[in-house]
């Protein structure tokens, strides 16, 4: 609900359950073989030792496990099932067999299908979740604010976030005591909560992007990995922001010039956290 994902379950079509049978005897054929010899050498002579557990066979892939041999699977017509079961496995049959059924059976289950519907962002975020090193554009995601499906990240390591992709060149910048001492002004964007989410994030750049709001601290402490932050030219009140940030257990730099702050107060956070390199203004 979080991420707007809806997840309906069904169950197969027989020709959606035979494509996926196909597929695992394509690339598993040996392994399904050696399975299926396997389950007999427990099955024989129990007539109740049909019960399997998925760990307790040969499955490095994590692929679709025990398709042929433990269960005959029902599919979405009534009365009709596929695959062999622990009933009858036969090495010379057909392991895509059609099973009729009247009534529940022993030899009878189902597995479902999972079909999963969610809007253009969260696709995206999907698609890239298992990436370790992640840059994203505001702009091009056509999002007026930090997308909260950067919680879908769950691997990243790197993570940079930008206002646009595009390379325009040389940019000129006001000088830094026009940051100082301007009044903060909307547009304001915010750092969602579900960056609490990435847990194996270790770096993170969000410059230019007007951040106002920063997630509670009660988020920032379950970034255990995360050690270098840069916040530069935002739209950050130094003086309350930093010390939410150096709740981050593990932080060792803290780069975030071009925000407000009071001298005095950022020098007595750095006597206060010396183990944690806070950068808020360039060196002369």
């Amino acid at each position: 609900e979080r991420y707007g994902i809806q997840i309906t379950y069904r169950l197969p079509t027989a020709e959606e359950w035979e494509a996926v049978a196909k597929t695992v005897l394509e690339s598993k054929k040996k392994q399904v073989v050696k399975n299926l010899k396997k389950q007999q050498q427990m099955i024989n002579g129990n007539e109740n030792s049909h019960f399997l557990s998925a760990r307790s066979l040969d499955n490095p892939d994590n692929t679709v496990i025990d398709l042929f041999s433990n269960v005959s699977e029902m599919v979405a017509r009534e009365g009709i099932a596929k695959g062999m079961n622990h009933k009858n496995i036969n090495l010379d049959g057909d392991l895509l067999k059609t099973v009729r059924y009247t009534k529940p059976n022993a030899y009878l289950g189902f597995r479902c299908v999972a079909e999963i519907t969610a809007d253009d962002m969260v696709h995206y975020f999907w698609s890239i979740r298992d990436h370790k090193r992640v840059s994203i554009s505001i702009d091009s995601l056509n999002s007026s604010d930090i997308p909260t499906e950067i919680g879908l990240l769950k691997k990243v390591v790197d993570l940079n976030i930008s206002l646009t992709n595009e390379n325009t060149g040389w940019t000129t910048l006001p000088p830094l005591s026009w940051y100082q001492n301007r009044e903060l002004k909307p547009p304001f964007r915010k750092l969602p909560a579900s960056l609490g989410n990435l847990k194996k994030l270790k770096s993170i750049t969000a410059n230019h992007l007007d951040i106002y709001h920063l997630p509670d601290s009660f988020y920032l402490r379950k970034l255990k990995k995360l050690q270098q932050v840069d916040l530069s030219f935002n739209k950050l009140d130094l003086n309350t922001a930093v010390p939410t940030l150096l709740q981050i257990p593990n932080l060792k730099v803290l780069k975030v010039i071009g925000n407000k702050y009071d001298a005095a107060i950022m020098e007595r956070y750095q006597k206060q956290y010396p183990h944690v390199k806070l950068i808020y203004q360039l060196s002369e």
